[in-house]
């Protein structure tokens, strides 16, 4: 059993709520359940925006009520990202583990994306056409797009060559943040990384538009981390009690979310915070607080495609473009309804991304956590995490269950 997975199933220390490990076993398949949501929730916009703008129709479509607000996926992985990383680090803080901690959060993000990036790059460089969409590649750009860091670039103003990577930006922001924390005594951290995030973002509502990488610095998104967090040191705290609070706060965050569907996208700061962030946080604490059992297929697909979420998230930017240009060149984008269309892309996403992660991802992810850790890894279940892009945590062996 991985060592910084078994926390979620050894004995809490004194005082401390205790899980059993059916509890953590079922927690872990929530999120994996949690996160392929959100990556495909993501999927859905994007689909959805390409194929109508590309072949418009008069028709009412499906996904219209709920694909405009697609972005909320993004929320629900920062909440997660919040609530993994406390979690699984709860006992670290004071210990000083800085380097292992930070060597494990870039090898759960780094390779994938920077295999994708250099992908991006060539496309860009040699596709007729390609830097008419991403805008001719400056080298202050590309540096940025493989340091995570958001740089002014036409017509991807703070975006990098992999689009939708601009999230990784600020997840990068709060591993810094928690690196930092680690070094000191829990509340101190957790005081701390508070204030400095709710400062920065109230610093950012009250001054003027900013460069990308201070926009980001100062962003209320950063709260959503926070969100996690508060979720995470709460149920240490408390365990699993007032079951019935948490599945009404559950109930309540799907229907805000759902509520704010009609209204279309709300990605503009901070009413994303109050109409996605918060609803993402109710139901991440009440599907983390109630962990239900995954028995059924459908379930068990979604953990799959939840182990499979990040390269889903950042695949899309491929497998998007390609599938409607098969669509095309076949003829097809005559004669399908365009929610079939939306359909298919969301579908060819889902098993590319599922193939990256089995051919790229896992590879890559296992063979240099065995060169971290010393292990060789044989039989290990992919690594779990809270976005698209993190990582390592809250899982067994399949051989040492």
């Amino acid at each position: 059993m991985c060592s910084a997975a078994a926390r979620l199933t050894t004995p809490a220390p004194a005082g401390e709520p205790r899980e059993a490990p059916r509890a953590g076993s079922e927690r872990l398949a929530s999120i994996q359940m949690l996160r392929a949501f959100a990556a495909l929730f993501v999927v859905t916009l994007h689909a959805y925006t390409r194929i109508h703008h590309a072949f418009p129709s008069p028709s009412p479509s499906l996904f219209a009520p709920f694909a405009m607000s697609g972005a909320a996926g993004v929320d629900l992985f920062f909440v997660l990202s919040g609530y993994i990383m406390v979690r699984v680090h709860h006992d670290d803080f004071g210990k000083g583990r800085v380097r292992r901690f930070l060597a494990r959060r870039f090898i759960r993000v780094a390779p994938l994306y920077w295999v994708l990036t250099t992908v991006a790059l060539a496309a860009v460089l040699t596709v007729p056409g390609a830097a008419a969409s991403f805008g001719a590649p400056d080298i202050a750009w590309v540096a940025g797009s493989y340091l995570f860091f958001p740089v002014h670039h036409l017509p991807l103003d703070g975006k990098p060559l992999i689009a939708v990577g601009w999230t990784l930006s600020y997840e990068m922001v709060f591993y810094l943040a928690l690196a930092v924390g680690l070094t000191l005594q829990r509340k101190r951290a957790v005081d701390l990384i508070g204030l400095l995030f709710a400062g920065s973002a109230l610093a950012g509502a009250l001054t003027p538009p900013k460069p990308p990488w201070l926009a980001e610095l100062t962003s209320p998104l950063l709260i959503e981390f926070l969100l996690g967090a508060a979720i995470a040191l709460a149920q240490r705290a408390f365990g699993d009690r007032w079951r019935g609070a948490h599945r009404a706060g559950l109930a309540l965050g799907a229907l805000l979310l759902i509520a704010g569907f009609p209204s279309g996208s709300h990605e503009a700061l901070p009413d994303r915070l109050l109409v996605w962030g918060l609803p993402c946080a109710l139901i991440v604490n009440g599907v983390c607080r109630l962990a239900p059992r995954a028995r059924s297929a459908a379930a068990r697909l979604a953990i799959t495609l939840g182990d499979a979420s990040y390269s889903i998230y950042l695949i899309q930017v491929f497998s998007q473009p390609l599938a409607q240009m098969v669509l095309v060149r076949l003829g097809l984008a005559r004669v399908l309804p365009t929610d079939a269309m939306v359909a298919l892309l969301i579908l060819t996403t889902a098993a590319a991304g599922w193939l990256t992660w089995r051919v790229v991802e896992r590879p890559i992810t296992r063979r240099l956590q065995a060169g971290l850790t010393g292990t060789a890894f044989r039989g290990a279940r992919a690594p779990v995490g809270s976005t698209p892009d993190e990582g390592q945590g809250m899982v067994k062996s399949r051989h040492s269950r």
